[in-house]
């Protein structure tokens, strides 16, 4: 038996890098608008002094977007805010590519992120560009006085519907895509 009370303490240490867990926008997303930021989501609190350029990277059009790089709720997201030469708040361009890599950072022990954890995504921006239609065609002979088949044709992927406008005025709209053949 003992004669009083044992304390005893029992320290772990942390050896497991951060990871990514999200990345938002997700890889492949379409139409992100212009006003977005860039989160990333981590397993653990990562030291401030390692989100830099080089671990949380944004590249745009132009090449490497500025922008301010914050941690919050408590250290387990990193927010990228694009800003300007002034650092002042900047929108992403539209119609744009953009590319992001998480590589590197570092927990609050010294866990280096490993390299076959790096995390990436691409994304673009919302569409702004109106589609163009490559050709428009009707059967040869046709009369005015006759219902026709009129075909359109674009090689944009993202057409929602056409119009169609006899002197001015809308005759008919067509929203099912129709594949040749």
């Amino acid at each position: 038996p003992l004669d009083a009370d044992f304390t005893w303490q029992l320290v772990t240490r942390d050896e497991l890098p951060p990871v990514v867990l999200t990345l938002s926008p997700s890889n492949g997303a379409v139409n992100v608008a212009e006003e977005s930021v860039i989160r990333v989501t981590f397993s653990e609190p990562i030291a401030p002094a390692s989100l830099t350029t080089a671990s949380l990277a944004v590249v745009g059009p132009g090449g490497p977007v500025t922008g301010l790089r914050e941690l919050i709720l408590g250290g387990t997201v990193a927010v990228f805010t694009p800003t300007d030469g002034t650092g002042a708040r900047a929108l992403l361009q539209s119609n744009a590519g953009y590319s992001v890599t998480v590589a590197g950072v570092v927990d609050l022990t010294g866990n280096v992120q490993r390299a076959q954890d790096t995390a990436t995504a691409t994304f673009s921006t919302r569409d702004t560009i109106a589609p163009t239609i490559a050709t428009v065609s009707a059967p040869a002979g046709a009369r005015s006085d006759e219902t026709l088949m009129v075909t359109a044709t674009t090689t944009n992927t993202d057409v929602a519907s056409v119009e169609f406008f006899v002197d001015g005025v809308l005759t008919a709209t067509s929203a099912q895509p129709v594949s040749p053949g």
